[in-house]
C-alpha cells in the first residue's frame, strides 16, 4: 500500500512520500517471502529518487533482493514486474536497460495472464495491469512505439482508472 501511496504523493508532498517509503522499508526489512523481498527491492529503488547519491548503495541491494525473490518464485508475475521496473531505471551497463526490462515485463504479463485464481482473497494476485503498463514504458524506451501503444491500450482497457497507464497512453499518442 505504501508503495502506491509514494507514487501518488511523490510530486505533491515529497517529504510525506519519503516518510511513507521509509515506513514501508522498515516493515518489509524482515520479510522472507518472495513478494515481500521484491517489494522491499522496489521500495529501495524508489528511495533513489529522493537521493541519487545513494544509488550506488541502494540499486545493487534492490537488484539482489529482487533476484533472490525471482529464484524463490520464478513464475511470480509481481516479482517479475518489480524486476522489470528496476531494469527500466538501471542502465544496461549495470544490469538493467530496456532490452532486459522488455524481456522481464513480457514474462510478467504472460505469468499474470496464466496465474490461477488462488481462491483466497488475501493471496496477492495483482500485477497484470501493472506489467502491461510498465511493458509499454519499456517498449517505448526501446523505440518500439507501436507495440508500446498497443500494450498500454490493453492496460487501459482492463482498468480505465489506472493513472500511470492513462498518462502513458496520452504520452504515446
Amino acid at each position: 500500500m505504501d508503495y502506491h501511496l509514494v507514487w501518488k504523493l511523490r510530486g505533491g508532498d515529497p517529504d510525506g512520500a519519503k516518510a511513507l517509503l521509509e515506513d514501508a522499508i522498515t516493515c518489509l526489512e524482515p520479510s522472507q517471502d518472495p513478494d515481500g523481498k521484491a517489494l522491499l527491492g522496489a521500495c529501495l529503488d524508489l528511495m533513489i529518487g529522493f537521493n541519487r547519491a545513494r544509488a550506488v548503495l541502494l540499486a545493487p541491494r534492490a537488484a539482489r533482493l529482487i533476484q533472490e525473490a525471482l529464484r524463490a518464485a520464478p513464475r511470480n508475475p509481481r516479482v517479475k514486474v518489480f524486476w522489470g521496473i528496476h531494469c527500466v531505471f538501471i542502465p544496461a551497463l549495470f544490469g538493467g536497460g530496456s532490452a532486459r526490462a522488455v524481456a522481464a515485463l513480457t514474462e510478467a504479463v504472460q505469468e499474470a495472464e496464466a496465474e490461477a485464481d488462488p481462491g483466497d482473497p488475501l493471496t496477492p494476485r495483482w500485477g497484470r495491469i501493472e506489467a502491461m503498463a510498465w511493458l509499454a514504458e519499456a517498449l517505448a524506451d526501446d523505440g518500439r512505439k507501436a507495440e508500446a501503444r498497443n500494450m498500454v491500450d490493453r492496460a487501459v482497457a482492463l482498468d480505465p482508472q489506472y493513472p500511470f497507464a492513462r498518462a502513458l497512453q496520452k504520452e504515446l499518442r
